[in-house]
């Protein structure tokens, strides 16, 4: 044999021993570092991803402000509503509850307002605002309300979350 037909027959070898070698690979299942089983070497490939969810982030506040009429005082109350996160926020519902107590914490009416809407869905960067008023006997110096605002929504992924917020005014 000639020394062209011996390296013919050498490289034909090489090829396929190097085939046996990545065709024992061909079951290898994940592991950390990508060795197959039996030792020999799989460029493995890419790791599963899982798909990415987008969050909503909800943030609320509540403002009031007084002014009287007459016999009355009116109370109004402005609450925002916004979506900072950077998912949709979907089957948004909105409550708030207001009752009026003296400065002594004694309670002199019963709930004076309790209003639910449902706003549907919130995009991010998108922002809701709502106001509510109460009106009341006009007492010297004024009455003390308790607010609660209470924010349900659900996420793209299913999840159902609450936030709420609470102030006296």
């Amino acid at each position: 044999m000639n020394y062209t037909h011996r390296i013919k027959h050498y490289v034909s070898a090489l090829g396929i021993v190097t085939s046996l070698l990545f065709a024992s690979c061909g079951d290898c299942r994940w592991i950390e570092d990508c060795r197959c089983k039996d030792g020999g070497y799989w460029d493995c490939p890419p790791a599963p991803v899982e798909p990415m969810v987008w969050s909503p982030i909800i943030g609320i506040s509540i403002e009031g402000e007084r002014f009287y009429n007459r016999n009355t005082m009116q109370t109004k109350f402005t609450s925002k509503i916004k979506n900072s996160g950077s998912g949709v926020a979907k089957n948004v519902s909105y409550s708030m509850k207001v009752l009026g107590y003296d400065f002594k914490g004694n309670m002199l009416q019963k709930t004076m307002l309790n209003d639910t809407k449902n706003i549907g869905i919130l995009q991010p960067s998108g922002s809701y605002s709502l106001t509510n008023s109460v009106s009341d006997i006009a007492v010297s110096g004024g009455g003390i309300y308790s607010v609660s605002l209470v924010v349900t929504y659900t996420d793209e992924a299913g999840k159902t979350s609450t936030t709420s917020e609470y102030i006296s005014y």
